[in-house]
């Protein structure tokens, strides 16, 4: 089912199907789902990313990569996030690299290190 749908049931009504040495084999889930937030279903019981294996996504990392590092505002961060937002404009990932630059900024104003 879809993650969305795994968080409005309660752990124990839920079967994991998973194949063992080619039979079907029926167990319990390992993490909570009841109200959990989607993206925990997806990760943690359905075991997937949360984003594709993709350009973006590795383009995205890159840009992350620059923002953690203190260089979200030099000339390659600032060519490869307008790269970024032409792909998938307003990501959310974009919107946290934001806050992040955001927050450094404040930071180095109040003279401490981010």
């Amino acid at each position: 089912n879809s993650p969305q749908v795994l968080t409005t049931v309660e752990t124990d009504s839920l079967i994991e199907l998973e194949r063992e040495d080619g039979e079907i084999v029926a167990g319990g889930v390992v993490a909570p789902t009841f109200g959990a937030e989607a993206s925990v279903a997806l990760g943690q019981v359905m075991r997937v990313a949360e984003r594709p294996d993709n350009d973006f996504t590795r383009m995205l990392g890159e840009y992350e990569d620059f923002v953690n590092e203190e260089k979200g505002e030099t000339e390659d961060a600032i060519a490869l996030r307008k790269r970024l937002e032409a792909i998938s404009p307003g990501d959310h990932g974009l919107d946290t690299a934001d806050s992040e630059i955001s927050r450094q900024r404040v930071l180095r104003r109040l003279g401490r290190t981010p």
